[in-house]
């Protein structure tokens, strides 16, 4: 994701993460796709994610959502498609939902 001008959206997807199990992307839709990039945005709880190993409610970068509701949800690029196949996400408490769009370049 050199240059944003440069990319293409490919999809989209919305994806519930909870604090049992970390999950992953949209692993088909990346491979089908060819997607090299996305933009996450988190809603709902506090998250953590990892691209190597496996996150868990203490270990990962932390990824905090504002509490008020006006305030606008973290949002993050993650770039290249080991990075998005290797991403790992799971709720500190409760739940949490990642809104995805998947791009490529050109």
């Amino acid at each position: 994701m050199a240059d944003e001008t440069a990319l293409t959206p490919v999809g989209y997807s919305d994806i519930v993460v909870g604090s049992a199990v970390a999950v992953g992307l949209d692993t088909a839709l990346i491979m089908q796709t060819q997607a090299g990039g996305a933009l996450i945005s988190v809603e709902g709880a506090e998250i953590r994610v990892k691209f190597t190993g496996v996150p868990t409610a203490t270990s990962g970068h932390l990824i905090d959502p504002p509490q008020a509701n006006n305030a606008q949800p973290p949002t993050f690029r993650v770039q290249g498609a080991r990075s998005l196949l290797g991403f790992l996400a799971i709720a500190v408490t409760g739940s949490a939902t990642l809104r995805v769009s998947y791009f490529r370049e050109g």
